[in-house]
């Protein structure tokens, strides 16, 4: 812990750096209390790039994370502590206005490239937030954003996991970033896997593992145990571990469980059927970077299927009517997104 991570240009250095110090922080403070432990002395490995407010939604919402954790246990002080309690409270309740995961006018909702990353930054806030909501006021509002946040997420994870079949409990769901370089990307597993996790290119195993922990507080897939430890080489996975922290600690995830949906910058519609779903962003997400409008699964046979544009997939085979449930856009629009 604590070793110099060079600080190299552009956003993809950015996350390294913000994640680094994740990492690290909670390498070094363990719960109940987030007291220091040998490793601790070592410090952050790049405490610098916590300073500054730009960027994209995901590392704006690390960064957040790094400040809370620095300023009021790694590197104590009140004046930056109460300066990164008052922005995290505004960047949580600034979602009420603009959506869901959406940063001003960047849509980042349901993303699954970078959904690694927000759970990084959520799974910290959860633990940091929920050792000093004690301390009330901002504080206890504070802490409360993030169960939120949490409710809100898992509410809209729920609406795309997958009941039976080979790709049981795992989330599918179009989103803001999709990383593909095709108009529609289709995929059916080959029925191996032999009771490990069964990989696709098109869900997030972060967000799939940290789902299941929250809604069942354990993980359905026989997984190495190295994914449930902070390891500086892997980043990208340390949401998974602080999430099994949150759960074995007591912490746990308050009233995630419970549906409430929020609102997102863009309408999205899911409709679900006996034997799969498809999920659509009718109006497009005209806020969002790249995003995948369209995407459904067939439970049985496993066969996903996600496109850029709605209807691009090939029309599912589907059994029975569907239950449709609507995620409502906010007030606010899409008119600023240029």
């Amino acid at each position: 812990m604590g070793e110099p991570v060079t600080a190299p240009q552009g956003g993809e250095q950015t996350n390294k750096l913000l994640g680094a110090n994740t990492v690290a922080f909670h390498q070094g403070y363990s719960l109940p209390n987030l007291t220091a432990t040998p490793m601790a002395k070592a410090g952050l490995p790049a405490v610098g790039a916590i300073t500054g407010a730009g960027g994209t939604p995901n590392q704006k919402a690390e960064r957040l994370a790094n400040r809370i954790a620095v300023y009021h246990f790694a590197q104590p002080d009140a004046g930056q502590a109460a300066s990164a309690v008052a922005d995290t409270i505004s960047f949580f309740q600034g979602q009420l206005r603009t959506g869901h995961q959406c940063i001003a006018s960047a849509d980042e909702a349901l993303t699954a490239s970078h959904s690694p990353i927000w759970w990084r930054a959520i799974t910290s806030l959860r633990i940091t937030t929920s050792v000093l909501a004690d301390r009330g006021g901002d504080y206890a509002t504070l802490a409360a954003c993030v169960l939120d946040w949490l409710q809100f997420h898992t509410s809209l994870n729920v609406l795309g996991e997958i009941p039976s079949g080979p790709n049981a409990h795992k989330v599918l769901l179009p989103g803001s970033r999709w990383k593909n370089d095709s108009a529609c990307a289709r995929f059916t597993p080959d029925g191996g896997g032999q009771g490990g996790y069964p990989k696709d290119p098109l869900t997030d195993q972060v967000n799939n593992i940290v789902h299941q922990l929250i809604m069942t507080g354990t993980v359905p897939w026989n997984i190495p145990g190295k994914l449930f430890t902070l390891r500086p080489e892997a980043p990208d996975v340390a949401g998974i571990a602080l999430a099994k922290q949150i759960v074995d600690s007591g912490v746990g995830f308050g009233d995630a469980k419970t549906s409430r949906l929020p609102q997102l910058r863009s309408k999205l519609i899911v409709q679900r059927f006996a034997n799969g779903h498809r999920a659509t962003f009718p109006e497009k997400m005209p806020c969002a970077l790249e995003p995948a409008l369209d995407a459904y699964t067939n439970y049985s046979t496993g066969e996903m299927c996600m496109s850029r544009n709605v209807g691009d997939c090939p029309e599912p085979t589907f059994e029975g009517s569907p239950t449709e449930t609507v995620v409502e856009a906010v007030p606010l629009g899409t008119a600023d997104c240029g």
